[in-house]
């Protein structure tokens, strides 16, 4: 792990020929000019490696709230993908579309990030009715032979893997992010 030293303050006073080896320190710890003028960290006793224009900075972008959902619609987008998760595991996937349409249908047209986040927890929650619904009729069947015993674990995986999505979804989106799922059937447009 790289720590970076704070951001440069003026220095009480520039020092001049700084020594480059482990000598006694001359000035305190701070950002000065090297023997070429490149701004760098001085430590007390040795320049460090990494100029002060290279130095890595925090990205902006993803701090400002251009790119993030309203705050007013985080809450409704996140309920959408948490509902999903959790008819998911009480209902085996029957009914785990149910929460995502209930959201999709009471948002207003205004409400782009609610619908659109909606719309993809819906598109998700089908996906995993369509693969654990047949499941689930293979394995009924497939129990009287003993061999539907055996889809039972991979069944109930598959719902915890889609909840835990669902979870993970939920919170990315109430933190304002777009949130797309990893595999999805994209049936239902927002």
């Amino acid at each position: 792990m790289t720590v970076h030293p704070p951001d440069p303050e003026p220095p009480p006073y520039v020092p001049q020929d700084l020594p480059t080896s482990n000598a006694a320190p001359i000035a305190g710890a701070g950002w000065y000019p090297d023997d070429s003028g490149t701004q760098r960290w001085w430590d007390g006793t040795q320049w460090g490696a990494t100029p002060l224009d290279a130095s890595p900075r925090p990205n902006t972008a993803l701090l400002t709230p251009e790119g993030l959902g309203p705050p007013d619609q985080r809450s409704n987008a996140a309920l959408a993908h948490w509902l999903g998760a959790g008819l998911l595991l009480c209902c085996g996937g029957w009914l785990g579309w149910a929460g995502p349409l209930l959201i999709l249908l009471t948002a207003t047209p205004e409400q782009t990030f609610v619908r659109k986040q909606a719309t993809e927890a819906l598109n998700f929650q089908l996906t995993m009715g369509i693969i654990l619904i047949p499941l689930h009729v293979v394995a009924f069947f497939l129990l009287f032979v003993l061999i539907g015993y055996f889809l039972i674990p991979i069944i109930i995986l598959i719902q915890l893997a889609g909840a835990i999505l669902g979870i993970i979804a939920g919170v990315e989106v109430n933190r304002g992010e777009d949130y797309q799922y990893p595999i999805c059937i994209r049936l239902v447009n927002s």
